[in-house]
């Protein structure tokens, strides 16, 4: 039959203190007393040191048992990981793909939303420039209309000067032949 070594070691030791205890009765020490205290105390430490020995023993067992355990599991995980990866495989692609034409969209967005500021900062700057020219341009009709008017006057008026200026032109000439008649007339009357 095998023993374990504590086993062993405890019978051992319980022959060796039992010998020991036989042959000091045998000599009749008068100093046995504090031996034997001394033995019944290394015995007690003894199987304290066996009993804090199978402790550490059952615990170093469960140790080895959680990490077997724990080695099991994380190969596990690491196995469902790599089938998770895989299957996820394309859609991580797909979001990859997704997400850089998502950012160059948003690129493209920034240029055009730069752009239409431009052209709306330039939109405004034409408007005050068309309200500008709008204002001169009225003002410009007005000018036109009242030179217009003044011009028909200026028109009437030099159209009136003129009927004026050919009658009074008209009257040495009409006044030349009344002084001619009259002249005949007078010439007339002196023969």
């Amino acid at each position: 039959m095998l023993m374990r070594p504590a086993a062993y070691y405890n019978r051992l030791k319980e022959a060796t203190t039992a010998g020991l205890v036989s042959t000091l009765n045998e000599h009749d020490c008068p100093n046995v007393g504090p031996i034997l205290d001394y033995f019944q105390f290394q015995n007690e430490a003894m199987e304290y040191l066996h009993s804090e020995n199978e402790i550490s023993h059952k615990k170093n067992l469960i140790y080895q048992h959680y990490i077997m355990t724990f080695d099991k599991k994380n190969e596990e995980t690491k196995q469902k990981k790599a089938e998770f990866e895989e299957s996820c495989k394309e859609l991580l692609e797909k979001l990859t793909k997704i997400t850089a034409k998502k950012e160059k969209r948003e690129g493209q967005m920034k240029e055009l939303s730069k752009k239409y500021e431009d052209t709306s900062k330039e939109l405004e700057g034409a408007r005050e420039m068309f309200k500008k020219h709008e204002m001169t341009d009225e003002k410009l009709r007005e000018d036109m209309k009242s030179t217009n008017t003044k011009r028909k006057k200026t028109m009437q008026l030099s159209k009136l000067e003129k009927d004026n200026y050919e009658k009074i032109s008209k009257i040495p000439e009409v006044n030349r032949e009344k002084i001619e008649e009259c002249q005949g007339l007078l010439g007339n009357s002196k023969k």
